[in-house]
């Protein structure tokens, strides 16, 4: 089995993934995403592949990897096939750009994470100016994705993140999918 994550910036997904690998390393695992976008200083270097746009559209033309290119084509990211590991549920973080790009991976559950993440940017230690963009881009993405029935009836599950805390998120999300 394969996972699928999607949702707002600010709703838990990354917090639920490195939760997921931490309680149970043997079970889960996070492939490298491929960026064409700069490394920040908050990167995790295992979970980061940077390249070239130029090595990255090789890679998409060659269909080595899942394209999560957006609309903009500005910065692309993606997941290299030989970055999944067999025998362990891989966590991808997914682009509703590119929902039909993951049916490409066997036995892949797509899951829309759902949450109030407005607050949680708001409480983020970031910059004023990028908390808004964030908050802007995800405006664009419920309007045009996540409220949408075309979108949602693609996802296998809908998981609300209630804040409560990390466990508990990682109960509800392991209790949606039976695992």
């Amino acid at each position: 089995m394969n996972i699928v994550l999607f949702g707002e910036s600010g709703v838990g997904k990354t917090a639920l993934a490195r939760g997921l690998v931490k309680t149970f390393p043997h079970k889960f695992y996070l492939p490298k995403i491929v960026t064409t976008r700069k490394q920040r200083e908050d990167d995790v270097s295992e979970e980061w592949k940077f390249v070239d746009i130029n090595t990255y559209i090789e890679l998409a033309r060659w269909c080595l990897l899942i394209d999560m290119r957006g609309p903009d084509g500005k910065v692309c990211y993606g997941y290299s096939f030989d970055s999944f590991v067999q025998g362990r549920i891989n966590i991808f973080f997914g682009s509703p750009y590119a929902v039909d790009q993951f049916d490409k991976i066997p036995e892949s559950s797509k899951v829309l994470l759902v949450g109030n993440s407005e607050l949680v940017l708001k409480l983020r230690s970031e910059d004023v100016a990028l908390v808004r963009r964030r908050m802007e881009i995800n405006r664009q993405l419920k309007q045009e994705f996540y409220s949408q029935e075309s979108f949602v009836s693609k996802c296998d599950h809908i998981v609300v993140n209630a804040f409560t805390g990390i466990d508990r998120l990682i109960d509800t999300f392991l209790f949606h999918l039976a695992l």
